[in-house]
């Protein structure tokens, strides 16, 4: 503009005017030179300097200040501009650069992120460690009855009892072929079954009951274990201060509980699953004892007794009451743990299993002779396929969850998911890590321990 130029009048500019007038027209061209669009940065150009790309020089003042020339395109004016320019240019594609980059960065972090909070809901649906998934949407939804129907003859429940169900149906086929032949052929009226129909069907319903009983027992055991690990973990990450040793070494302990309990309830040893937390000593003194759940628990307190012996003004009185609390946690933790000693070493009595499978063989063994009398061959055949299978499949529902910690190698998609209920339980202690110390410490893996950190395993 004329205001700008000394040339144009005979006023007089000061230099930090003149210095903040080329430094505005310098930020403006680098701004405009950098659009895509070549009418925008010609006609940008042609606005601020005219016809010329850029600012031709103004004549020589003997008023005008020092330095003015150079700053408005004097002697070597425009070669300073022009380099300044494309500095501005190259900085801008950088920062161009830099910023697609940091976007692309900050879209793979959600989606990152994304992909793992939908991994850790969805397992929070999972019932069984075969990934089957207690999803209200496809349980409970309208077509839902269709895949029962058409899964019919892969059913686990099915596939158990269908050795039974073909002989029950072959000996009903072959009563009927008898039949057409020997006419004469003796028969059941009927009222035997119905009689002791109504026993049966309670003596299965019973069994069922109770093993649903044991599997819901056992289920509500490891709630009460999930529920004190984590405030053990919380209270020691929360009110123990100056006792970093007693914190670190607490956290490994209650880390390792649920995966040691699993073991022991299922009678196995993977020293894999525990290495993350506990030494190689602390592994093999394991190793050497009979009940590991009561020796990790001996060793927490042990862990915690600094607590009642802290004679310090500022923390001891706190301690103390943070060992009364903790101390009453471990007591529920060893009252939760010995339910589910109880339901793994006591199983439904056997007399009563056995008598409630003969009762039941016999009686659909015998059903035949009735249904062969008063139906055709094939309605007879189908009658004793469905009563069969409604009776003998409730059985063995009831056999199947009995025992809902497993460890015999069957049925593994009935037991309760206790490696799911283990991760829960490490994912919720590392997260009261975080809370802490604001990352998980490294003090947590020990040094010397039996194995690479555990990782992730996923279930299917």
């Amino acid at each position: 503009g004329k205001s700008a130029n000394p040339a144009a009048g005979d006023k007089k500019l000061s230099p930090g005017f003149l210095q903040m007038g080329t430094e505005t027209l310098r930020q403006s061209v680098a701004s405009l030179v950098t659009m895509r669009r070549p009418d925008v940065r010609a006609l940008s150009l042609s606005l601020l300097y005219g016809s010329n790309p850029l600012p031709a020089p103004p004549p020589a003042n003997a008023n005008q200040p020092d330095g003015s020339q150079e700053a408005f395109g004097g002697e070597g004016g425009g070669s300073a501009l022009s380099t300044q320019v494309a500095e501005a240019t190259f900085e801008q594609a950088g920062f161009e650069q830099a910023a697609k980059e940091a976007e692309a960065s900050a879209s793979a972090v959600e989606e990152a992120e994304a992909k793992a909070e939908k991994a850790y809901f969805e397992s929070m649906y999972r019932y069984t460690d075969d990934g089957r998934r207690l999803s209200a949407v496809s349980r409970y939804s309208q077509d839902y009855w269709t895949t029962n129907l058409l899964d019919f003859f892969r059913s686990r429940v099915f596939t158990r009892i269908r050795g039974h169900l073909l002989v029950n149906v072959l000996m009903c086929a072959l009563l009927a072929l008898v039949k057409q032949f020997w006419t004469t052929m003796p028969r059941m009226t009927g009222l035997t079954h119905a009689i002791t129909g109504s026993f049966l069907g309670l003596l299965v319903a019973f069994q069922a009951q109770t093993g649903y009983q044991r599997f819901w027992e056992a289920r509500q055991a490891w709630g009460e274990v999930q529920k004190r690990v984590r405030s053990l973990a919380r209270l020691v990450a929360a009110y123990v201060q100056g006792k970093e040793e007693v914190v670190v070494h607490v956290i490994r302990l209650l880390s390792a509980y649920p995966y040691v309990l699993k073991q022991h309830l299922r009678g196995e040893s993977n020293a894999a699953e525990i290495a993350t937390f506990l030494t190689e000593d602390e592994i093999a003194q394991l190793d050497n004892v009979d009940n590991r759940p009561l020796s990790i628990m001996t060793s927490l307190s042990i862990a915690l007794a600094p607590l009642i012996n802290d004679n310090s003004t500022e923390t001891g009185a706190r301690h103390n009451l943070v060992w009364q609390q903790m101390d009453g946690h471990i007591q529920m933790l060893m009252n939760a743990a010995g339910i589910t000693e109880r339901l793994a070493t006591t199983p439904i009595p056997l007399s009563y299993s056995r008598h409630t499978s003969r009762f039941l063989s016999i009686w659909t063994f015998t059903l035949p002779f009735v249904l062969v009398h008063i139906m055709d061959p094939i309605a007879a055949m189908v009658g004793q396929f469905f009563i069969c299978w409604a009776l003998l499949g409730t059985e063995m529902v009831g056999h199947m969850i009995e025992e809902p910690f497993g460890g015999d190698g069957q049925n593994q998609t009935e037991y309760l998911p206790l490696l799911r209920y283990c991760k829960s339980i490490e994912r919720d202690i590392a997260e009261v890590q975080r809370v802490r110390w604001g990352y998980k410490p490294k003090a947590l893996t020990p040094e010397g321990s039996a194995g690479e950190e555990l990782e992730e395993q996923q279930v299917f």
